[in-house]
């Protein structure tokens, strides 16, 4: 499953440095509130695509058959908690949500742009080696 998960570390760094970039941003608009608004939404990226990895790592190394119904179910999960998060705390009056939704958007930026500069420089084998 290791090999599968390759993609993480770059992920988790260029995430980490979007979640610095999110705090501060947030914080010379918004103040304290934009901060934590800022954080807390690429770490709720950080958070589910992580999960999302791990998921769709065991299932390719445990049931490929299943790869494709769980993968598309773990993103439909996923998206419809960050929609519902985010909803919740919109209605709640919080200044810090125009931050966390900016953050949201700035993590999965950040993410997928790490995953695709990852598999574009991977030396990845179209075939199976064993090892």
């Amino acid at each position: 499953m290791r090999k599968r998960l390759g993609h993480l570390p770059r992920a988790l760094a260029v995430t980490g440095v979007a979640l610095v970039i999110a705090t501060i941003i947030g914080y010379a608009v918004s103040g304290w509130a934009g901060a934590a608004g800022g954080a807390a939404g690429v770490a709720l990226v950080i958070a589910s695509y992580l999960v999302t990895a791990v998921i769709t790592a065991w299932t390719d190394a445990k049931r490929r058959d299943m790869l494709l119904a769980v993968g598309v179910g773990t993103y439909i999960i996923k998206f419809s908690i960050l929609g519902f998060v985010l909803y919740g705390v919109s209605r709640s009056g919080w200044d810090g949500v125009p931050a966390m939704a900016v953050g949201i958007i700035l993590g999965v930026i950040a993410w997928t742009g790490a995953q695709i500069w990852y598999y574009r420089t991977a030396r990845i084998p179209y075939v199976e080696i064993d090892e």
